[in-house]
């Protein structure tokens, strides 16, 4: 799960500079951080497949939010749910992939893969954006 706008698009739209489009990442991370203090309670109490349902709504209702052009502000503090919800998937996935009997393996797949994608995704978006396709 990766935070991919267009940020001339988003520049523009909303006229504004780099230093206000940073402000997302800095709310996302809040949400994760946030998020850290209260993981263990939510799975405890609602247990791990209701835990996710909440942090995948938490990420749904943000893109549907985004997806709405609201003013600047509200596009910024929907980034704080989606790092919340983020970061509740995330947990509970480690958590998941760890009590594996495999446990290692997994979590090397896993993690691996947010590697693959972190040197893949570029190269593919660069090549989409040259030929036209974004």
């Amino acid at each position: 799960m990766s935070m991919e706008i267009s940020y001339s698009n988003t520049i523009r739209h909303y006229n504004i500079g780099y230093a206000l489009v940073s402000l997302i990442f800095v709310t996302t991370a809040a949400g994760f951080i946030i998020a850290a203090f209260f993981v263990e309670s939510l799975r405890s109490s609602l247990g791990r497949a209701k835990s996710l349902i909440v942090a995948n709504c938490l990420i749904a209702c943000t893109y549907t939010i985004i997806v709405c052009t609201p003013p600047w502000p509200v596009v910024v503090m929907s980034f704080f749910l989606l790092g919340l919800g983020m970061a509740i998937n995330l947990a509970l996935g480690n958590v998941f992939a760890a009590n594996l009997n495999n446990a290692t393996k997994m979590l090397g797949f896993m993690h691996g893969s947010y590697g693959a994608g972190g040197v893949f995704g570029p190269l593919i978006s660069t090549a989409m954006a040259s030929n036209g396709t974004l």
